[in-house]
């Protein structure tokens, strides 16, 4: 099935096409420059974003559900939020690159946009998280978190909302049946071209 290309994604695409024509193929296995290379994609991705006023952040931590660590839960709220609904939001790239600082203007500028204050997750990622499980849970604990400081923050706990791109999709996917599995109410799943299915694609072939 041929696909048209969005005449609006066109000029961005070049410029990544242009960037990635004179950089070598990354070699199997070679996990750090594949992270390098999205990484690299995603930068400047978000920099395509609108600039964005009135929002301001606040990191917390949290510790893994598995114990090994703790992660960034970064809030995101413009000056004249009115208590209500909230958003996780869990950042893309594969779900071996980005982080919440290479997210920061896009979540920045979706709560400039809406009104609605953010909640962005640090994501584990692969290689160094060796379970899909894991990411969920990150997610999840970050939703649980949330529900926890409801009060202070201004929010409705009835009216929060997990949201991922990419990635992100899969583990806000993941979160969610969590949620669900554990009696955990959620108002909306947001998923942006999430991350979901391996089946689409082809394995490369093994150098002998």
């Amino acid at each position: 099935m041929d696909y048209e290309l969005d005449p609006e994604l066109a000029p961005a695409m070049a410029v990544l096409a242009e960037q990635a024509a004179g950089a070598p193929a990354p070699a199997r296995g070679d996990w750090q420059a594949v992270r390098t290379a999205a990484s690299a994609g995603l930068t400047h991705m978000a920099s395509l974003t609108p600039p964005s006023s009135g929002v301001s952040t606040t990191s917390f931590s949290e510790s893994t559900s598995d114990g090994e660590g703790e992660i960034e839960l970064r809030w995101y709220v413009k000056a004249d939020a009115a208590p209500g609904p909230a958003v996780i939001y869990t950042h893309g790239g594969g779900m071996i690159a980005g982080s919440v600082d290479l997210y920061d203007e896009v979540v920045t500028w979706y709560v400039a946009q809406s009104g609605v204050p953010f909640l962005a997750v640090e994501l584990r990622l692969a290689p160094e998280a060796t379970s899909p499980t894991s990411l969920a849970e990150d997610v999840f604990s970050g939703l649980t978190w949330l529900i926890a400081h409801a009060d202070n923050l201004g929010v409705d706990p009835s009216r929060i909302a997990v949201m991922g791109d990419s990635g992100g999709g899969g583990p806000t996917a993941g979160a969610a049946i969590l949620a669900r599995d554990r009696g955990v109410a959620l108002a909306k799943q947001i998923l942006v071209y999430p991350m979901l299915d391996d089946r689409n694609t082809v394995p490369g072939p093994v150098p002998s």
